[in-house]
């Protein structure tokens, strides 16, 4: 159901905390050129997974 979302979405947005960030998941909804946006927790700045993200991603948020 979320990959069918997903691919649906006129604009893909990921909201995750630091938790998540660098951690392979088994299903993969969408690869990181599909996502528009990221939005993610301060406690993220000094993961690497960020700065990796950073590179790819159009926008990322990292809310205080």
């Amino acid at each position: 159901m979320a990959r069918a979302m997903a691919q649906l979405a006129a604009r893909l947005v990921i909201l995750a905390d630091h938790g998540k960030l660098g951690v392979t998941s088994r299903a993969v909804y969408a690869p990181p050129n599909g996502i528009a946006l990221l939005i993610t927790d301060k406690a993220a700045a000094d993961k690497p997974a960020l700065q990796a993200l950073n590179r790819v991603l159009t926008e990322v948020i990292v809310a205080g």
